[in-house]
């Protein structure tokens, strides 16, 4: 990556996402790839992740109200989301596949 680009801000949180993977147990990477361990809800929590795509689509199209409602507890870790992309409509485009309201109220 070129850190000349990057912003100290942006250079912490690379940092602290390279040292929270750094601290993560090998084997518990291995046996989530081996789907021995399916939700470690511990570690998604500490992790803040799981909510890329979601957060994004309600950032930019959600209220004002479900930002608050939603984004807030799902970047703390406090709740969690999931995408699920079935073909022939939506396939790997998530953001063509529902739009905003479709993603929260299902």
């Amino acid at each position: 990556m070129f850190d000349h680009l990057l912003s100290a801000q942006q250079k912490g949180v690379r940092d602290e996402a390279r040292d929270f993977v750094a601290a993560t147990p090998r084997q518990l990477i291995l046996d989530m790839d081996e789907e021995k361990i399916r939700f470690p809800r511990d570690w998604l929590a500490a992790a803040g992740v799981g909510a890329d795509l979601v957060c994004d689509a309600i950032i930019k199209h959600g209220s004002d109200a479900q930002k608050e409602r939603y984004v807030k507890p799902l970047l703390k870790g406090e709740i969690f989301a999931a995408e699920c992309l079935t073909e022939p409509r939506g396939g790997s485009d998530y953001f063509g596949a529902a739009a905003p309201d479709e993603i929260i109220h299902g």
